[in-house]
Order: C-alpha cells, then structure tokens, then sequence
C-alpha cells in the first residue's frame, strides 16, 4: 500500500497541487503520500520551465 501512497503523491506534486495528496493522506491515515510530492513538483516545475523556453525560441 505504501507503494501506490508514494505515486499518488507524486502525481499529486506532478500537477502542483496538494488537495489530492492531503486526500490520500487522510484516507490512509498516514504521512506516507507526501514523501513523492516534492521529486514531482520539482521535476514538473524544472521540466515546464525548459519546455517553455523551447516552444518561445520555436514560436519565433
């Protein structure tokens, strides 16, 4: 169970927004969800911002 608590807060960090992992965490009754949102809203955050830069220099 703690495997797929893990990747719902990853996907959770993935989309920046926490509802859905404060959710999971209180459906499990654990803090377990929150250990993957920070690798996912960092690695989106870093990913959005490269890809953005790309599709300016592309779009001119």
């Amino acid at each position: 169970m703690s495997k797929d608590a893990v990747l719902m807060g990853g996907v959770a960090g993935a989309r920046s927004h926490s509802g859905p992992c404060r959710e999971a965490a209180v459906e499990i009754q654990s803090s377990v969800p929150w250990i993957g949102f920070p690798v996912g809203y960092a690695v989106s955050g870093i990913l959005l911002t490269i890809f953005g830069y790309f599709a300016m220099i592309l779009a001119q």
